[in-house]
């Protein structure tokens, strides 16, 4: 069943895909995707990056690999040097694989967060530089602190890139508890506010991927801050770390119904809020 939803998904993303991208570069994000533009809740830099071309057009069909893909939407070291922090998390906010960089699925089902996103972004010029800016923390704090949490994938990456260690470490322990509760919060309006498109749809099957990587966000912030009683659950339960790091083989598909590991991660964050 898992398996015939996600093919299911797929063709309908193709297809909207498809259907959106049909002007020739050069591409202005504003134009096409201004719901998206919306959902983050402030303004586009002025510096921001727009890519060349775009799945759908004439310029990307006359790509034949993957690698020339890769390579004509890398954005040149001397350029991304020079671009503001917020522009920086903006150009992977736009990625144009964006879908690819979240490929959630292996051919087991299992959900490689990690190493998709180290797939596309370990050296993607945009994060390299970003990795080296040390208000990138503040920075991805301020935009989860304000995003609309209604879009499918742009959301769930900026969650994803929250999570990493080297943005984590930047922030102290008020800020992690900070986090803590902007998940909680972004959780709470996706299924919750009757504007959201995901309202009426808090069952264990829908919206898998933004439940889980809010779970991997509260339980990776908890570990940075060195919450003890969660460091402690991680060292002593091999499922709980397979989970954290995000790579392993275990089967987070089966995360649906993990309703102990899941609790726990809740009532620790809880914990974690409160402690003085």
């Amino acid at each position: 069943m898992k398996r015939v939803y996600f093919f299911v998904f797929s063709f309908l993303f193709m297809v909207a895909c498809n259907n959106d991208f049909e002007q020739e570069a050069p591409f202005w994000y504003g134009e096409k995707f201004p719901e998206e533009l919306g959902y983050m809740n402030m303004p586009r830099p002025d510096d921001s990056y727009n890519y060349p071309i775009y799945p759908g057009t004439d310029a990307w069909a006359k790509l034949t690999s993957g690698e020339e893909r890769l390579a004509v939407l890398q954005i040149p070291k001397k350029i991304a040097s020079k671009m503001s922090t917020q522009a920086l998390i903006q150009a992977m906010w736009e990625y144009p694989l964006l879908f690819e960089a979240l490929c959630f699925f292996s051919s087991t089902l299992q959900h490689p967060y990690q190493s998709c996103f180290d797939f596309h972004f370990s050296t993607n010029n945009a994060h390299v530089e970003l990795v080296h800016r040390t208000d990138a923390g503040d920075a991805l704090l301020y935009r989860l602190e304000r995003v609309i949490p209604f879009t499918r994938l742009e959301t769930q990456t900026l969650m994803l890139m929250v999570s990493q260690s080297c943005f984590l470490d930047q922030l102290n322990i008020d800020k992690k508890r900070k986090l803590v509760e902007i998940a909680f919060h972004l959780k709470d309006v996706r299924y919750h506010d009757p504007l959201s498109p995901f309202y009426g749809h808090s069952d264990q099957f829908y919206d898998y991927e933004f439940k889980n990587i809010t779970y991997l966000l509260l339980g990776r912030t908890m570990f940075s801050a060195y919450f003890d009683p969660f460091v402690e659950s991680v060292q002593n339960d091999p499922n709980l770390k397979a989970f954290l790091d995000g790579n392993s083989n275990y089967r987070c598909s089966d995360f649906f119904d993990c309703t102990e590991m899941k609790q726990y991660i809740t009532d620790c964050s809880k914990k974690f809020i409160n402690e003085k």
